[in-house]
């Protein structure tokens, strides 16, 4: 859960966390993509990292790798860090209906516990490799009954930054086809936005930025600004880090990743 310092991750009871931010004094960034059910932008946004020598974080569902193993296997060889997305990206609390993040009645550990290990499973199947210890709900439906049943079973939950005082967020909004809606922004407001996050502040340091491998946009897609904007973030002085090196550089989370080390370090 967003911390109230609109920046750093918010740390809960327990130890338990939605991490969204690394504190960092470098600069480092991680630009991560959620890949649900298809990959239209995939091999473009692959290109772009690649053409960079950028390896960064995809967090990936089961559904997604079903559908597209070659595509996932090149995510894999291109070496990028690859997360769970659940099995079939179902919405786990009641937000979407209520603005808030109460646990859907049917979701339990159980259930959980079954949609994580159904895309890992298809993971290794498809790779014959691990996922790395790190989780994104879909949709970001998350609370820390859920979060810690996902520890539990040896997952951090993974969100994206935002700062709720200055109303900034890294979610690119990259998904949003409807030109009407409120929440369409155009690729050159997508990019203004990430070169603007934080300016009166410490920026993008130790920020996750979030883009999708898929888009229901038939031009304006983010794919044809994104080595745009990854050169004029790389001209800025950022560095392109997987999350788990990211989260690595914060003091704050060492309680949270002891003995997930040889884990997060071994991809």
């Amino acid at each position: 859960i967003q911390g109230g310092d609109g920046g750093g991750p918010g740390l809960a009871p327990q130890g338990l966390s939605d991490i969204t931010r690394a504190a960092t004094e470098e600069m480092a960034v991680s630009v991560t993509f959620d890949g649900g059910y298809d990959a239209d932008e995939a091999e473009a946004i692959l290109d772009a990292l690649k053409e960079r020598g950028i390896r960064t974080t995809f967090f990936l569902t089961g559904i997604f790798i079903k559908r597209h193993p070659d595509m996932v296997r090149r995510i894999a060889v291109d070496g990028h860090e690859v997360g769970n997305h659940t099995m079939n990206h179902p919405h786990l609390t009641d937000y979407a209906d209520t603005r808030s993040h109460k646990r859907l009645s049917w979701v339990d550990k159980g259930f959980l516990r079954g949609e994580i290990t159904g895309a890992a499973d298809a993971f290794k199947e498809a790779t014959g490799a691990e996922m790395a210890p790190l989780w994104r709900a879909p949709f970001g439906e998350v609370n820390m009954e859920i979060i810690g049943w996902a520890r539990e079973a040896g997952y951090l939950h993974i969100g994206w930054t935002a700062d709720t005082q200055s109303r900034q967020t890294l979610d690119t909004l990259d998904w949003v086809a409807d030109k009407s809606s409120r929440l369409y922004r155009s690729p050159s407001e997508i990019k203004e936005r990430l070169f603007n996050f934080g300016r009166h502040s410490n920026g993008l340091r130790g920020g996750i930025i979030l883009m999708h491998l898929h888009t229901e946009r038939k031009t304006d897609k983010l794919s044809s600004i994104l080595g745009d904007v990854l050169d004029g973030l790389s001209e800025k002085g950022y560095r392109f880090v997987k999350v788990s090196e990211l989260i690595q550089q914060d003091e704050r989370l060492k309680n949270l990743t002891a003995g997930m080390e040889s884990q997060l370090t071994g991809r």
